[in-house]
């Protein structure tokens, strides 16, 4: 655990029941300073947004299913269970990130645009795994690349203003990345599968991966599962066992 009083984490005790209300206190410099685990950074965000975090899934889950009360049977190839989630990932997404938001959009369009338009074809798969590889570099902060991607850079000075904290968001879009690039590659190449089997692949839609990749609950730290199990699971909810 890092020590609270500490600017960087230069010292750690091992404090195994961190959750307890009376947390232990350590001495440093002459003053007896609460142990708090901050050296995860994970876990203290969910620590610190715990209550915040409770409310919002109780929210959505109640959303959720009175949207799914009123309308249960999908309409023009559209499945509600996919639509709510839909919109309510990319609301949250966009709230998470804010102007950044447009970074995590653009690779899922090209992740889809790959799809569309190689679908079928063998050269699909080299494709996707070179996107991913795109998108981790780009998302890695040691390298160059990282610092090219921004509003200032591709369309000047007078976007240099979304570049900056305000209209960030609460959280910077490339830690996000790792697990949408999980969601997109099983999005692509259970679309590829699907149609290589003759099988329908009308639910392979932007929307339909967008409900995917943006599912708030398991957005910024999973779980996650392959695209065509979420989507069986929209269109026909299985009874709750917990």
């Amino acid at each position: 655990l890092c020590l609270a009083s500490m600017d960087k984490c230069m010292y750690y005790v091992s404090l195994r029941r961190a959750w307890l209300p009376f947390r232990p206190y350590f001495q440093a410099g002459g003053k007896w300073i609460p142990a708090l685990d901050n050296a995860d950074i994970q876990w203290r965000e969910f620590r610190e947004a715990l209550l915040e975090l409770l409310a919002v899934a109780v929210g959505l889950s109640l959303l959720v299913r009175l949207v799914l009360r009123t309308w249960s049977k999908p309409r023009a190839g559209v499945v509600p269970g996919s639509l709510i989630r839909c919109i309510l990932g990319v609301l949250f997404v966009s709230y998470l990130h804010g102007a950044g938001a447009v970074f995590p959009f653009l690779i899922v369009l090209s992740f889809f645009t790959a799809g569309h338009f190689l679908l079928g074809r063998k050269i699909l798969v080299p494709i996707v795994w070179s996107l991913t590889l795109a998108a981790i570099v780009a998302k890695d902060d040691r390298l160059p690349l990282r610092h090219a991607i921004r509003f200032g850079h591709f369309f000047g000075e007078s976007f240099a203003f979304l570049d900056r904290d305000p209209f960030q968001g609460l959280y910077d879009w490339p830690n996000s990345v790792n697990l949408m690039l999980l969601r997109l590659v099983s999005f692509v190449l259970d679309w590829q599968n699907s149609f290589l089997a003759a099988r329908c692949v009308k639910r392979y839609t932007l929307m339909n991966c967008m409900s995917h990749v943006f599912y708030p609950p398991t957005f910024l730290a999973g779980p996650t599962i392959s695209f065509d199990d979420f989507m069986d699971q929209c269109e026909q909810p299985r009874p709750s066992k917990t």
